[in-house]
């Protein structure tokens, strides 16, 4: 029944232009709209890195405050923050290693990683995410985005995560 109710779906979203979109789409789209997923969500994170410290409360128990209290984490500056490459036609590659600019790719000099990356067809290149030192405080700033494995270092600008509708203002139309 799988096709029948894809089908009845697509008639019932005909007026609001439903279309089907695979996981790929919709990774590019979070990752557009600077929604945190897997890739930014693992054991070490706490909600100050994403942006959410304000929501965990000191005062009584809830979910991320005692993670934001473990020691070596508690300090962490750490910050989600988006990154594009300078040149629009060079990719940005989830997993890169990010390295001040004139700084040696080492890992005394690391100052965070990519964590998702993919093509934006509404941006016109190749965005990422990622956790960088001060993040919150570099906007404009730019980086080398070094993966070693491979051999390839972009530079890139640190933006704001929110890519696409960063005021949510398409949402409310």
């Amino acid at each position: 029944y799988g096709n029948a109710l894809m089908e009845r779906l697509l008639d019932l979203g005909q007026y609001l232009t439903a279309t089907p979109y695979g996981t790929g789409a919709l990774g590019v789209l979070r990752i557009d709209r600077g929604h945190a997923a897997g890739n930014e969500l693992t054991g070490q994170t706490t909600a100050s890195m994403i942006g959410l410290g304000k929501m965990v409360s000191a005062k009584k128990d809830s979910i991320g405050s005692v993670m934001s209290r473990r020691e070596g984490l508690a300090n962490e500056k750490l910050r989600l923050v988006g990154f594009e490459p300078i040149d629009p036609k060079q990719p940005v590659v989830a997993g890169s290693h990010l390295i001040n600019v004139g700084d040696p790719v080492d890992l005394e000099h690391d100052q965070g990683w990519i964590t998702s990356a993919a093509f934006s067809p509404h941006v016109g290149s190749s965005i990422g995410l990622g956790y960088l030192q001060g993040g919150d405080q570099r906007m404009g700033e730019e980086v080398i985005a070094a993966n070693p494995l491979e051999d390839q270092s972009v530079r890139v600008r640190v933006v704001s995560a929110h890519f696409v509708d960063p005021k949510g203002e398409r949402l409310r139309d």
